[in-house]
């Protein structure tokens, strides 16, 4: 198939959804969020750890989210805090 179906039918695609998410963390944007703003909030080393367990299979990718989430406990003040104080890095060329 050539690209350019190809092309048309992602155009299609993302025109005929409601939503689009994709990961953005080290890939639009240099930093892993998740990382910076626990070191941010003054749990990084507790993050870290349970991301370890995390990627050796202790527990679902969501558990962990929900688990980190829950060490760092942010607040839309402490978010607007972090990038007052960090813009975001974009990866350059992106």
């Amino acid at each position: 198939m050539s690209s350019v179906g190809s092309d048309s039918r992602v155009r299609a695609l993302f025109r005929g959804s409601d939503a689009v998410c994709f990961d953005v963390d080290s890939t639009v944007c240099r930093d892993e969020a998740i990382d910076e703003i626990a070191k941010f909030a003054g749990k990084e080393k507790e993050v870290m750890e349970m991301t370890r367990r995390a990627m050796r299979g202790s527990c679902s990718f969501r558990e962990a989210l929900a688990q980190r989430l829950d060490l760092i406990q942010p607040n839309v003040q402490m978010l607007k805090d972090y990038v007052r104080t960090h813009p975001p890095r974009l990866t350059p060329g992106i």
